[in-house]
């Protein structure tokens, strides 16, 4: 297209600065053509790349957001319910072993009821641990040093 229009514009023989001027815009003049070059097809093969990778990007970004939203509300609603299960289990298998043992359901004979050993112990098994109940207390005795120190500091 270029080689045509220069020769169009050099067939009327007086080239005058202008027409000069036009010729040499057209020479530097990059047209599209109807095929693409190497370096267009690159260009636009590059861009598209980007474009999928960003959209492969943002549906990892989508599908991570949906997998621990639905993640969350599954552990939301089912640790609840494990802990209490497992707390009522626990707390049956305890007081059932506890009576089978008092009313010597386990095979033996009943024995002399009034044997302190054999009465229920229900703050043993109601109760807090006393493992938890020991750590609470000494957490109180420190939280209550703590004010006492404060309450002196605040005075002075």
């Amino acid at each position: 297209i270029k080689s045509i229009l220069i020769d169009h514009i050099s067939k009327h023989g007086d080239l005058n600065v202008t027409s000069q001027r036009l010729i040499e815009e057209i020479k530097s003049l990059r047209l599209a053509t109807e095929t693409p070059s190497t370096a267009t097809i690159s260009a636009i093969n590059h861009s598209i790349l980007r474009n999928t990778i960003n959209e492969h990007a943002f549906l990892a970004a989508t599908g991570a957001l949906a997998y621990w939203k639905m993640s969350h509300s599954k552990f939301r609603e089912i640790v609840p319910r494990i802990v209490e299960y497992y707390l009522v289990h626990q707390f049956a298998i305890r007081l059932g072993m506890h009576l089978r043992a008092h009313f010597r359901l386990l095979g033996a004979e009943p024995t002399n009821r009034t044997d302190p050993a054999e009465h229920i112990d229900l703050d043993s098994l109601l109760g807090e641990d006393p493992v938890v109940a020991r750590n609470r207390a000494e957490w109180q005795a420190n939280v209550t040093a703590l004010y006492g120190i404060l309450d002196r500091e605040i005075s002075k």
